[in-house]
Parts: structure tokens; C-alpha cells; sequence
């Protein structure tokens, strides 16, 4: 590649010569070329396109207009179970821990009953083997208690006429 002198030209063809060799040297470079003209028709092609409605086949726009719909509704209910997830977990707990005191109370009430039992036969065994003071129940050991006369009324005091009190509607 030749560069045109630092010298000024002396005459009008001196100027068309170094015009011409300075664009020989840029006609040699092929890619400059090349991609100018592919520039310039590619604006051409996108200028006959609308830049806000791209031609995508139906099925793709209705799938992303599905995931525009379905990403917000799923984050809801998402947020929408966890409580109730922990709301379930939490009773299935606390129902566990009440099921175990009701179970460990029959437990404790069938013992209750079992020496309650055994302490009154323990009893009734000792007093048929030897009856130290007990008299069997009969019609001559049964004592009747006659009962207490009536007590008269207490006067009641006198109360104060209350007025009724007349409630009127809040909600309306």
C-alpha cells in the first residue's frame, strides 16, 4: 500500500492520480466491500420488518404467553400451601402429643381402677377371715335418721325498680 507524498500536488491531474490509487488500495481490501453492501441490504430488510411484533410461529408465542401466566399463578400457590403445609404438619404434631397423654391417662386410670379393686377385695377378705368391729348389714343394724324440721325463709330485701335499658341496632 502506497501512501500519497506529504507534498502538496502541483497540478489538478496530480490530484486525480493519488485519488485513484488511494481507492485502488481500498478496492483491494474485500471485506470492507463486501460488508458495506450487506449492510446496506440488511437495513433494507429490516426496515420491511416490525421490530415489535417478531414473526415467531403461533405455538412459541402461545408458550410464552403460558409461562407469563403460569410463573406468577404458581409463585401464589406456592406461597399459597406452605402455610397450610406448616398449619398440617403443626396438628399432625400436637394432635400426636395430646393422643399419647390420652393414651398414657387410660393407662394410668385402668391402674387406678386395678388397685381400687384389689384394696376393696383386700378388705372384704380381711373382714370375713376375722370381723373385728364390723356388724353385717341387716334390717336390725341399719339406722334411720329422722329428718331436720324446715327452716323458715330469710326475708328477701327489697330491690330497686331497674329500668329496662332498650338496646338499639349497632350493624345498620
Amino acid at each position: 500500500m502506497t501512501v500519497a507524498s506529504s507534498t502538496q500536488p502541483s497540478s489538478v491531474g496530480d490530484l486525480n492520480h493519488s485519488a485513484e490509487q488511494l481507492s485502488s488500495n481500498f478496492s483491494s481490501i474485500p471485506s470492507i466491500n463486501k460488508s458495506t453492501q450487506n449492510f446496506s441490504r440488511n437495513s433494507q430488510e429490516i426496515k420491511g420488518m416490525d421490530p415489535l411484533s417478531p414473526q415467531f410461529p403461533d405455538w412459541l408465542i402461545l408458550l410464552m404467553a403460558l409461562r407469563k401466566i403460569s410463573t406468577p399463578v404458581l409463585c401464589l400457590l406456592v406461597l399459597g400451601i406452605l402455610p397450610l403445609y406448616a398449619w398440617t404438619a403443626n396438628t399432625q404434631r400436637f394432635w400426636g402429643d395430646r393422643y399419647s397423654k390420652l393414651e398414657e391417662l387410660e393407662r394410668s386410670e385402668r391402674q387406678w381402677l386395678t388397685r381400687s379393686e384389689k384394696r376393696k377385695y383386700e378388705i372384704s377378705e380381711t373382714v370375713e377371715k376375722a370381723p373385728r368391729g364390723f356388724i353385717p348389714k341387716g334390717s336390725q343394724t341399719t339406722i334411720f335418721v329422722e329428718p331436720a324440721s324446715p327452716r323458715p325463709n330469710k326475708p328477701v330485701p327489697p330491690t330497686s325498680a331497674v329500668s329496662p335499658v332498650t338496646i338499639s341496632p349497632i350493624g345498620y
